[in-house]
């Protein structure tokens, strides 16, 4: 049974890397991930913090890693020695940092020197090779259990091109997104379908993003570039997937061939209109910035719906036109007026969309007739016959302000007697 967890690479390690704050080796190389020369040291302040047993070797030489108690502000402080040597660094140092932090640290200081890690029984330090020990305990077990969720060197890896690679998910309720292998953002909403190790990503001295929209930026420019069509089907065939919310596609400029596979001659549908067009097998509902993306990459290879020809309209049949005759008698006392022979019950391709008005008909979705209530087919009519009658549009500030004073018109109704007698609300009389 493993007693360690072992970090070495070849060459020797420099003491002045334990001691000196700021101090890196690597702040001009890309390719590294270390570069801010803190993580070191306050790796020692964490694992001796929190009671973790390690061991650190130069070669054959053990690093001696110690305390000493210094007084300053008339409180005693722990000082961490290098080799017996003071430095300016106390136990306090990294005092909001995770245990996990510690051995991300290591790691990265492991994968920077083209290291390895193993999970030896013993200690067995070796001529021109940097070893670090930890001791698999129950001060580090935890860690060593939930290894793939704070590094991806375990995580299948299903995709990869120049912005990094597509893992696996490890939790359908949660996404990772790693930098060069080490864990830097989390998401917890949204129904993700993968989670993501990304090449280029500026990073705080936390190792967490600089900017949230810098790992939304990068994920959209590999999935852009992905060849394979069941992770892109994946992402972007639901509207519930996290990655279809995503509204950075703009900064996706090209993309593989895969993608017109997934299209499938299909045309496409920007999310802000998908109510409009019908047929759910010859269109495909994307977000906005996605569809002028691929358009733009792929020209007349991609068809948008776009015009009144895309609006073919396909009737639901069997409409319950007593009910309808009911609800519009309910509603025109109110001056809520529609004529029965200007209502069509059609199938939009948008399963979330249960009415619209446009070119003088209301449309109403054919599953209201089916599955929804008599209150469900009122509200929706209650809807289209204010566009039909003010021309106001859905999410208009204009909608907005005309139904809020509706309800506060019938609210304050409700409230004063001495207004039941007669009250207008805009194009509603209410008679006591």
């Amino acid at each position: 049974m493993s007693k360690y967890m072992l970090f070495k690479n070849q060459g020797l390690m420099d003491t002045n890397a334990l001691k000196l704050l700021g101090a890196s080796s690597k702040r001009d190389d890309d390719s590294k991930i270390g570069f801010f020369g803190s993580g070191w040291k306050y790796s020692l302040a964490v694992m001796l913090r929190e009671n973790i047993s390690f061991r650190i070797f130069s070669g054959k030489d053990e690093i001696l890693i110690t305390t000493k108690n210094v007084e300053f502000a008339g409180d005693i402080h722990k000082v961490i020695c290098v080799n017996g040597e003071q430095t300016s660094l106390t136990l306090g140092a990294g005092i909001d940092w995770k245990k996990w932090y510690a051995f991300r640290e290591i790691y990265a200081n492991m994968i920077d020197e083209n290291g390895e890690i193993e999970k030896p029984t013993s200690i067995n330090p070796k001529k021109n090779e940097t070893q670090v020990y930890i001791k698999i305990d129950d001060a580090s077990v935890d860690i060593v259990n939930k290894w793939s969720k704070y590094f991806c060197d375990k995580t299948p890896t299903l995709h990869k091109n120049k912005y990094g690679s597509i893992l696996d998910a490890i939790n359908a309720n949660e996404m990772h997104v790693y930098r060069k292998g080490i864990l830097t953002f989390r998401q917890t909403k949204g129904n993700p379908a993968y989670n993501y190790n990304l090449n280029n990503l500026e990073i705080t001295e936390a190792r967490t993003p600089r900017w949230n929209w810098d790992v939304y930026t990068e994920i959209c420019k590999m999935l852009a570039l992905c060849n394979n069509v069941n992770i892109i089907r994946m992402c972007l065939g639901s509207r519930a997937s996290w990655e279809f919310k995503l509204d950075y596609w703009n900064y996706a400029k090209i993309f593989d061939d895969a993608w017109l596979t997934f299209i499938n001659k299909k045309k496409l549908v920007r999310e802000s209109v998908c109510g409009w067009y019908v047929g759910f097998t010859d269109t495909l509902i994307l977000p906005d910035n996605l569809v002028n993306g691929l358009k733009k990459f792929f020209g007349s290879k991609v068809v948008l719906a776009g015009g009144d020809e895309d609006f073919i309209v396909r009737e639901h049949p069997g409409a319950n036109k007593d009910l309808i005759l009911k609800v519009l008698n309910f509603l025109a006392p109110f001056g809520y007026k529609a004529e029965l022979d200007m209502i069509k019950f059609i199938d939009f391709n948008d399963e979330n969309v249960y009415g619209m008005y446009k070119s003088k008909i209301i449309y109403i979705a054919g599953k209201i007739n089916n599955v929804l209530s008599y209150d469900n087919l009122t509200t929706v009519l209650i809807e289209e016959i204010i566009h039909k009658d003010t021309g106001y549009s859905d999410n208009s500030n204009q909608m907005q302000t005309h139904l809020i004073d509706v309800i506060f018109k019938l609210m304050k109704f409700n409230n004063d007697t001495e207004l039941r007698g007669f009250v207008k609300v805009d194009n509603v009389n209410v008679d006591a």
